[in-house]
This record gives structure tokens, sequence and C-alpha cells, in this order.
């Protein structure tokens, strides 16, 4: 099972959990699926634009930045961990895992 590690971010304050399989595109959702429940755990989304300064987050869709680091990410969700910080279509989202009881 998947477990919690340091989160080290990249030069624009991107991570992705080194456990995570390589998931591209061509990942099915039964596949995603097959992985969450070997791992016994349920995720939760985070957008920065929902979630941070409206300053920095109108910065960053204006191109003005593109280190997200100052964006730290967090549910207030018991066991919860950073499985990803990454860039998506609609801005940074954080994903956390959240152990299954």
């Amino acid at each position: 099972m998947i477990q919690p590690v340091e989160v080290v971010r990249d030069e624009n304050g991107f991570f992705f959990h080194p456990e995570l399989p390589n998931w591209d595109e061509g990942t099915t959702p039964e596949e995603f699926e097959q992985w969450r429940q070997a791992n016994n755990v349920s995720l939760l989304t985070v957008s920065m634009e929902n979630s941070y300064d409206d300053d920095f987050v109108e910065a960053w869709f204006n191109g003005e930045v593109n280190d997200c680091t100052p964006w730290q990410p967090f549910v207030d969700v018991a066991n919860a961990f950073i499985l990803t910080i990454n860039d998506t279509e609609d801005g940074p989202c954080a994903v956390f895992a959240v152990p299954n009881v």
C-alpha cells in the first residue's frame, strides 16, 4: 500500500509521489480504480484556484508566475497525504490520498 513520503517539490512547485504508477492518457478508469482499491485509499483534490490568494492565482493564469511553491495545499482530513501537486488545464491542483479505515 502506498504510504506518505516527504514532499519535495520541483523548481515549479510540483510533486509526484515516487510510488505512483506512470499513468498517461491511455490509462483507463478501470486501471486507475484497481490501483485505488489495491492501495485502499480515497482521493481528494484541491485546486489552487479555489484555495489560495486571488492575486497569486490571477498572476498564475496571466503567466506572470510559473512557480506555485507559495501555495501550500492541505485538507483537514486525518491521515491524508499528498500524492501529486501538478498543473492541469484548470491550473495547479493537489491530489491527496486518504487511507480507508
